[in-house]
């Protein structure tokens, strides 16, 4: 009887030292929650081009993706993703020739008509939040490099900075994935042709390369383990 008195004695003092609450917040990190898969990564991209010159006028493409994506869990519900991608980005292109370039009372006369492919390397690098063992939200830096060499014109950056927010939805072995990225800034700039009637020749004008917009659907096919609980 003693003894019993003892225990529960004990008990109302942790109770009052407001031990219970401490002990439950830092059990906290061994609760499971479902995180962002890693494995192989793959879908489509739409991209655009938002730009203000009169002579160029361009038209969302569609291309694709593929590469690997990790993950590394920070905590329950945090997690930071690390991927490597390959890359193509389409759009379509309509140039304009002007007359004259140096009034305001400008004429548009269709020029040629073509379809660009840039071919990136990209290595995206973000950071996950978990809201519930389904859906989780990202936001990151993605930085790309053109294979103009190899496989043909760069229409944007070479060098390519982007920032890039999106969500995902997290099931056992898959996750659906929906991305915007946007160029942070141009740093090359590109020569473009005004007709000029009064001289009879082109006047080459100088513009800086417009920003590029993607908008990227991905699945990624989980190579991890599983837990029962996912």
């Amino acid at each position: 009887m003693p003894q019993r008195l003892c225990v529960c004695n004990l008990w109302s003092k942790l109770k009052h030292m407001k031990i219970v609450p401490l002990i439950l917040f830092l059990s906290l990190p061994l609760l499971s929650v479902a995180q962002p898969n890693r494995g192989w990564k793959g879908g489509m991209n739409v991209n655009w081009i938002n730009n203000d010159s009169k002579n160029m006028q361009y038209s969302p493409g569609i291309g694709y993706h593929f590469g690997y994506a990790w993950r590394i869990k920070c905590s329950p519900k945090v997690s930071i993703s690390i991927e490597s991608l390959f890359n193509r980005k389409s759009v379509e292109l309509k140039y304009y020739l002007i007359y004259p370039w140096n009034t305001k009372e400008t004429y548009q006369k269709p020029w040629q008509h073509k379809r660009y492919d840039a071919f990136y390397i990209s290595a995206p690098i973000g950071v996950n939040y978990t809201i519930n063992n389904q859906f989780y939200i990202s936001g990151g830096y993605e930085f790309g490099y053109c294979l103009d060499e190899l496989f043909g014109d760069c229409y944007s950056n070479q060098y390519d900075h982007a920032g890039y927010l999106g969500g995902g939805f997290h099931t056992r072995y898959f996750d659906f994935i929906i991305r915007y990225a946007r160029s942070l800034y141009s740093s090359s700039s590109s020569t473009v042709s005004y007709y000029n009637p009064q001289e009879e020749a082109n006047d080459m004008k100088t513009i800086r390369t417009p920003k590029n917009n993607t908008l990227q659907f991905s699945i990624i096919l989980s190579l991890g383990n599983k837990n029962k609980k996912e």
